[in-house]
């Protein structure tokens, strides 16, 4: 027997939707979120949230926001859910792979998130992914345990030949050769911006 088809859809601003992405986070996710969270995420950034589906059923869930952090724009991972008799699946991987493409399409530089230091199948899942541990976050959750703060670093520069040729990296994300210059010049004026700070510092 099968394991049924596997789709994917965006959060619709539904009222509906709203209640299933409770329910899914209440059954896996020990954190006490209020519906006031939930309102806050899906609510500005609805198109950051996404359901997977199993025969049209929502099984999983990613809620995520975007928003200026420093100088630059990050996408955030706040909620990422799946049933654990759906788990196999590999629903995960694609929930977290549509986040980035939103994330992408919204001009972020840096993806983060927390993942509790036990977790073990959530830090394969994001470190497959290419997320890097950060720093580690003493009793992060309320429950007292720690938590890895992940990041990744949008997009990937990888040399190209042709202005108009598409890259897909290794997360599967395509971006083209402008695209790429752009985001080289960006990260040239922050690195120029973090010299000329240092410089102020060894002179203060």
């Amino acid at each position: 027997m099968g394991d049924g088809e596997v789709t994917y859809r965006p959060f619709r601003g539904e009222e509906d939707d709203l209640e299933r992405v409770v329910e899914l986070i209440r059954e896996e996710l020990s954190e006490p979120y209020s519906i006031f969270t939930y309102r806050y995420f899906v609510g500005q950034w609805p198109q950051a949230c996404h359901f997977a589906c199993v025969d049209g059923k929502e099984v999983g869930v990613i809620v995520c926001k975007m928003d200026a952090h420093r100088i630059y724009k990050r996408g955030y991972i706040a909620m990422l859910v799946v049933q654990k008799k759906h788990r196999h699946l590999g629903l995960g991987t694609g929930l977290v792979r549509s986040a980035i493409q939103v994330m992408r399409q919204e001009r972020c530089e840096e993806v983060a998130l927390e993942a509790e230091v036990t977790n073990d199948g959530a830090l394969r899942l994001y470190e497959k992914l290419g997320f890097i541990r950060d720093k580690r976050l003493h009793r992060y959750y309320l429950h007292g345990a720690d938590a890895f703060r992940l990041k990744l670093l949008l997009p990937e520069i990888v040399p190209s030949v042709d202005d108009t040729s598409k890259h897909v990296d290794e997360n599967g994300m395509g971006t083209t050769r402008d695209e790429r210059t752009k985001t080289d010049e960006r990260g040239n004026a922050v690195a120029d911006a973090a010299s000329a700070l240092d410089k102020l510092r060894v002179h203060a």
